[in-house]
This record gives structure tokens, sequence and C-alpha cells, in this order.
């Protein structure tokens, strides 16, 4: 039967294996994490109510060199809170990894088939109320949260601009955290409002894949770009591309541009074209070690073989593709040989009849997309996203002056090249304040294109695209008729010897 060991104050007090001498300091013993790296060891098992955490941080004696076991058994949420600050208390570089092995723990629990009923998960016997989204409630997200920030609640409650004993019941459960809060939570603590109100998703890394060298494993030769089933742990899903049959694979290449990055890809098996895509194939190939089929795994770009009935691989890994070794000369390796060359070594197998086929969906480099910078501009939020449409918009504006005065400078030119009569002194007298117009009226774009991008950028990208006409715009119904009444004022009144060159260009 397990114990759950209580203090006054309804936390769960650990115990010490083996039991600390009557007259031992615990402020005499010094975590192995700092000479050996060594992390706490997480423990998590199904109970009737939910999930039992067992947590072990490891102590050595500054006196005698003893190893003591320091020990925490409970719920899982309340024993994460404690723990977390056990671990921030001895290092914050233990605490961020404290934090990866727990919930990989947690996850990989709740996702295996349970004992009672192996047609189950362990998550469905959870009871929770919304599946995979109710792993870990919003008080333990918003915990975790306040612990990797390092700020106390008082601190958020006076950034959040939230009430100080609010705050206190909404990490105690005792009160449902809103929309509106999250919202405000996640302004101070630099996070989307999602994370507090849902838990991170997660999924299996089961194998990893290098796109440039083929192995031999356990006396059979792997290819490059065929995928070695491993356990690799799990990995943050991004909640857009989350879906029940999502799966993983690591690219383990050193020397590639690829190395590190994880592929996602639905395991639908979807019977579709998937010509020239990044693809999961799995195929029963012979082995070249052995001469025997067996189902093997690549990622590539799908290409239909020359037959139509058959697939091709091809290389992700420009890396892959070299020419080197291989010179031209007169007689032998021509040109046309180096391409063909080239072109065979983008070819990982060939004349393929897959069974399985799924697109790859998205890659991820998890080191970028979860790093510390992302929390500090999230807290910029309002600063930088109010800036950057005040940017926008003015330069939205401009352009679109822009364009129209390009729409009337073309219409203005086409109407000059059609017949009119030269020889009549007002009509030679239009022309020529329509040929004023439209220098001035480019006078005036130059002058709106370099005060909305600058001189260097105007010169270098807009003012050879609006020199070559190539400004288009998609103008509304209302914005043509207006330039289109523009356009007709502008004639009837060149027509009209009374107005002034000024007073035209008005």
């Amino acid at each position: 039967m397990q114990v759950f060991y209580k203090s006054l104050y309804m936390k769960y007090e650990p115990r010490f294996d083996p039991k600390l001498p009557k007259d031992f300091n615990e402020k005499q013993l010094t975590s192995t994490y700092f000479d050996t790296r060594q992390l706490p060891k997480i423990e998590m098992t199904m109970a009737k109510d939910g999930v039992v955490a067992r947590v072990v941080f490891y102590f050595i004696s500054k006196k005698d060199k003893k190893i003591y076991e320091k020990i925490y058994l409970g719920p899982q949420q309340d024993i994460y809170k404690i723990c977390a600050r056990q671990a921030s208390r001895i290092g914050l570089n233990l605490e961020r990894q404290f934090n990866n092995v727990w919930n990989s723990t947690l996850v990989e629990l709740l996702n295996q088939q349970s004992k009672k009923n192996s047609d189950k998960l362990n998550l469905e016997l959870n009871k929770n109320k919304y599946g995979i989204y109710d792993i870990q409630k919003p008080a333990a997200l918003l915990n975790q949260k306040l612990l990797e920030s390092g700020m106390s609640a008082k601190d958020l409650a006076n950034l959040a601009d939230v009430n100080e004993a609010t705050i206190f019941r909404h990490l105690k459960d005792e009160f449902e955290i809103s929309r509106d809060v999250a919202i405000k939570y996640a302004k101070a603590l630099g996070c989307d409002p999602a994370e507090i109100l849902f838990n991170d998703l997660y999924v299996n890394i089961w194998g990893s894949t290098d796109t440039l060298t083929s192995s031999l494993l356990k006396r059979v030769l792997v290819d490059h770009h065929e995928i070695t089933s491993k356990d690799l742990g799990v990995i943050k899903c991004p909640r857009e591309i989350y879906r029940a049959d999502v799966k993983a694979i690591r690219i383990d290449s050193p020397n590639s541009h690829l190395h590190n990055l994880i592929a996602f890809y639905y395991s639908s098996n979807e019977k579709k074209v998937f010509e020239d895509q990044i693809v999961i194939v799995g195929a029963n190939i012979k082995d070249r070690s052995d001469g025997n089929p067996r189902a093997r795994y690549y990622i590539g770009v799908y290409k239909t073989n020359h037959n139509g009935k058959t697939v091709d691989l091809h290389t992700i890994d420009p890396d892959t593709i070299s020419a080197d070794g291989i010179i031209p000369d007169e007689d032998f390796n021509s040109f046309e040989d180096v391409v063909n060359q080239v072109e065979s070594d983008r070819i990982i197998v060939q004349d393929l009849d897959p069974f399985f086929v799924a697109p790859v969906v998205s890659f991820i480099n998890p080191a970028k997309l979860y790093s510390n910078s992302r929390v500090d501009v999230q807290k910029k939020y309002k600063e930088i996203y109010t800036d950057n449409r005040i940017d926008e918009d003015l330069n939205y504006k401009n352009f679109k002056e822009i364009q129209k005065m390009s729409y009337l400078k073309q219409r203005l030119e086409d109407y000059l090249k059609s017949d009119l009569d030269d020889d009549d002194y007002v009509t030679l007298l239009k022309r020529d304040k329509i040929k004023t117009l439209i220098e001035v009226s480019s006078s005036i774009q130059d002058t709106i294109g370099r005060a909305a991008y600058g001189d260097a950028k105007f010169e270098k990208k807009i003012k050879p695209i609006k020199d070559a006409k190539l400004i288009k715009a998609d103008f509304t119904p209302e914005e043509l008729k207006k330039l289109d009444e523009r356009f007709a004022d502008i004639i009837e009144k060149s027509e009209t010897p009374n107005y002034t060159d000024e007073e035209l260009q008005g």
C-alpha cells in the first residue's frame, strides 16, 4: 500500500533513504547534480484516483561522502509542485531538465495500454473531461509557468493586473481560470494563453534516419534515408498539426543542414498521388546483406517511375549530391555524363511497390521553436505588434497612392496615343498640359515612394517596378469609379483653355 507523507500544511513530506542521523542537518548534503549531473528519478503509476508519482533526488554527504535518496511520493499534480521547486533550488538547468523528463514520463504513461483493459489507453481511464487536452489541469500548468519564469505570485499579480488572492486560488485549483484571465497571465509570462488552459501535446519519436551515409546495424545494412526504429522519447507537437495519428522521426545527420530536425507525418496511408512531395514510404525490399526481403521505411521525394507503375524515391538532402571527382574532358566524362551522375545521385531507391505512403506535413527544429527568446518576444507582443501594424498600414496607403497614380498615368498616355488632330491649337495645348501632368505625377510618385520605403529600397525594388509599369492593383468598384471620374475630369479641364497647369494638377 502506498503511503503519502503530509505535513500540517498539506504538503507531501519527503523521506530519506537511508534515514538521516538525528544530529545530521540537511544543509550538510550536496546534490549529486553538481558533480555527476545525475538527474532525479521519476516514476509514475496508475492508481484508482489518478496518477501517482514517485520522485527521487540524490544527495551526497559532505562529511563521509555517503549517498542519500530524498524521496517524494503522492498524487502527480501535488508532487510536481514540490519537486519542481526542489529542482529550481538546486539549479535552473536542472529545473528545465526536470520539467522535460516529468512531461515525457507522464505522457508515456497515459499513452500506454492499460493493464486492466488492454483495449484502452491509461489516458481513457483517467476520468478526465477533455481527453488528451486534460492531462494536466490549468492550475498545474500555471504553477509550472510561474516556476519557469522565476517570478513570485505577487510579481505575477502586479504584471497581470490580477488580485493576488485570486492568483493563489488559481494555483490551488480552487477557481477556474477564465479565458480573459489566461490572456492576462500569458502576457505577463510571455506565452500563449492556450499553454495555460491546455497542456502541451506530445508524440513519440519512433525512429531516426541519416540522410547522408549508409551504415551497418547489427549486421544489417541500413541505407541513407532509411528509418531505423528507435525509442527516442517524446517531442512537443505544435497544435496546428496535431492529430491522433500524427507520428514523428528525427533526422540524425551531423554533417547535414537537416540535422536534428523532426519530421511529422500522418500515418493515414492515403491512396493519393504524392508526386514531388516529401513522404514516408514503407515497402518490402531485399536486404543487400542476406538477400531476404523485409519491411523497410524511408523518407524521400516521391517520384513515379518511368514505367508509370512503380515508385522511385529521391533524396531530401542536397548535400548527398556531388560531382566531386568527375572531370569533363573531350573523350570521357562529358558535361552530359556529369549531369547523369548528379541525377543518379538523387535516387535513393527505385522501382518500389510501397504498401505505405504518407506525406510529411512539417519539419521542425525544436531548439529554435521552443527557445527562451520566444518568451521575451511574447512579452513585448503589444509593442512589436503595434509598431509593425503602423508601418504596414503606412506602407500600404503610400503604395496604394502610387498604384492610383500609375493607373491614371497609363490612361492618360493611352489617350495621347489616340487619334488627335495635331493641327488644332486647342488639341496641342491639351497635349502639352497632359504631358506636364504626367511628368509631375511621376515626380510625386517618386516622392511618395522614397518617403514610404527609403531611398535605398525605392531605388533597388520599387522604382524598377514602377518604371516598368508593372504596378498592378485590384481596385474596388468604388475606387475604380472615382479614378475613372478623375480621368474624365482631367480630360475635360485640359480641353478648357481657361484652366492653368497648376489648376489641372490639383
